[in-house]
């Protein structure tokens, strides 16, 4: 299905697909282009917060029993999310509903009275949500690792942290004023699939706060502002080998394990090369890490496999949980840690077969195909798309497989393997109950690349 576009004065997008789906309902994702990456350190966690605050009550819902009220009537799904690269407002509701849903998100997201009152409260329980999050120990470990790869970029910075909010620093003046700064329609996208027309959208549009609120002048110098955030601190990892992290906490009674490699920027080809070696390592059963730790040598029920890439660089990362009593050693045979080595270095050394390849980017094909069903994650990326790639038209999710993947041969791959597999790229996060030394770690973990 073709996609299409629509741009108001003031700046606000509109990017809408047909939905493959004839279930009459629809999914709408409205992306505000604020995140941790803008954040400086006097305000950080600042995006998070909002968000919770958009929740609280606007002029015409004085209160969040309000809104949330308006969506439940209505059997409207509304949630949102901030991760580093941006805001994220979701909303998937009946077709009959659609214009009471957007209306109400708009004056939602646009005209949030922020009373102080209910911001001290709403403060306390995003303290209470960070809390939380100190106790997932999966998280725990991507915050580690990402602090280690993305250095010197602002992605090494967690979206969130119970420390941001004991700083002092998100004063409730402060968080109004650069709610106020960052939430205008021109610095906003709205993403649709329904199988409402495109035309009844770019009407429903020019009905609520997305159309009515802002100026193009002011979207120039918040786009200025948030360049000066980004390059004023902005620095070249420097790595000289293999960079490793460990956390010993006995209370954790596994071992939470991520080998990273630092990648490409999102703005290389060399993504869809990562994403393919991803699948074929981790992605699926008959998968590399799920045969040779779990199948034959009974390690680790989760290992995955992730390729990430941002405007700066990139991560590949690995992460297993397993007993600490086979982290080094299964018995008389090698634990988790020098078999994963083994299985990069054996990848290094021989590449892979073509029958791997082959199973790789069929089963990514297979998976993109299911992912067409799901209008959600196909709002999602053609939001993504519009607000990261704003000057370039960028392929459907229907062509994505064909156009970058399908063309994908060993030759890639080895290639792709020989410029970031390398120990001046390489971190090693380790959390949890460690039988072992660093010194230990390392020994193993410099095998790689060993002939």
């Amino acid at each position: 299905m073709s996609i299409q576009t629509h741009e108001c004065k003031n700046g606000f997008k509109l990017v809408y697909q047909k939905s493959e789906n004839r279930s009459p309902n629809t999914a709408i994702n409205v992306f505000c282009d604020m995140g941790p990456i803008y954040e400086e350190d006097h305000y950080r966690g600042v995006s998070h917060l909002i968000e919770h605050m958009c929740y609280k009550g606007t002029l015409k819902k004085k209160h969040s029993y309000s809104l949330f009220t308006a969506f439940d009537e209505k059997g409207a799904h509304i949630n949102a999310y901030t991760c580093k690269r941006y805001t994220c407002y979701t909303l998937h509701c009946a077709d009959t509903y659609v214009k009471p849903c957007v209306m109400l998100l708009s004056d939602m997201m646009l005209n949030s009275t922020f009373v102080k009152k209910e911001f001290d409260k709403e403060h306390r329980v995003v303290i209470e949500e960070n809390i939380k999050d100190k106790e997932d120990n999966m998280q725990v470990l991507a915050t580690n690792t990402d602090k280690d790869i993305y250095i010197g970029t602002p992605f090494e910075y967690p979206v969130d942290c119970v420390e941001y909010h004991n700083s002092g620093n998100l004063q409730y003046k402060n968080v109004v004023d650069i709610y106020h700064q960052f939430y205008v329609p021109g610095n906003m996208i709205m993403s649709v699939v329904s199988n409402l027309s495109f035309d009844f959208f770019v009407k429903l549009v020019r009905q609520t706060h997305f159309h009515r609120k802002g100026s193009p002048n002011n979207i120039l110098d918040l786009q200025t502002h948030k360049m000066e955030i980004i390059y004023k601190s902005l620095q070249s990892p420097v790595q000289h080998g293999i960079h490793i992290h460990i956390q010993k906490n006995s209370s954790i009674g596994v071992t939470y394990l991520a080998i990273s490699f630092r990648t490409c920027s999102q703005y290389s080809d060399d993504k869809y090369v990562l994403d393919v070696l991803a699948n074929l390592l981790g992605g699926y059963f008959s998968s590399k890490l799920f045969m040779i730790l779990r199948e034959e040598n009974g390690l680790t029920y989760t290992n995955t496999v992730t390729s990430n890439n941002t405007e700066f660089c990139g991560d590949f990362t690995i992460t297993t949980i397993s007993d600490p009593s086979t982290f080094i050693k299964n018995g008389n045979k090698k634990g988790v840690l020098p078999i994963v080595i083994d299985i990069l270095n054996s990848i290094l050394k021989g590449g892979i077969t073509q029958r791997e390849l082959t199973i790789a980017k069929h089963n990514l094909h297979g998976k993109h195909i299911l992912n067409m069903n799901h209008m959600n994650k196909i709002s999602i990326y053609n939001g993504e798309q519009t607000l990261l790639f704003p000057n370039n038209p960028h392929t459907s999710y229907e062509k994505l497989y064909d156009t970058y993947y399908k063309s994908i041969t060993l030759k890639d791959i080895n290639r792709v393997l020989r410029t970031y597999f390398i120990p001046n790229t390489m971190n090693v996060c380790i959390l949890g109950t460690l039988y072992a030394s660093e010194k230990n770690v390392r020994t193993i973990c410099e095998k790689i690349g060993d002939p």
